[in-house]
């Protein structure tokens, strides 16, 4: 293989890596996240529904990868007022209630 070829292969692991790593953030910040806002809705059926139909809409919203240079974020605030917005009650408290 020649010194071109292994830089360019070189250059194909390293990104991969640091997609695969910003994407296995995404998805255990996503579950994590999840399960917390239905646990805070203390068994009230209505609240869970609200997170299970409109948690994985609300979240794509609200989470932002990050670059390079820039670690993912999740904007909470975003998050639980589309979810209040979508599922029409104020089940969770937000800067803008």
């Amino acid at each position: 293989m020649s010194s071109g070829a292994r830089k360019v292969l070189m250059g194909v692991v390293v990104v991969g890596l640091f997609l695969g790593s910003k994407l296995y953030n995404k998805t255990k910040t996503q579950k994590e996240v999840q399960e917390l806002l239905i646990f805070g809705c203390d068994r009230e059926v209505a609240c869970q529904e609200a997170v299970t139909n409109h948690f994985e809409a609300c979240f794509k919203e609200s989470f932002r990868m990050g670059g390079r240079r820039t670690s993912s974020k999740l904007d909470y605030d975003k998050l639980v007022t589309c979810i209040n917005g979508k599922g029409g009650a104020d089940y969770f408290l937000s800067e803008t209630s």
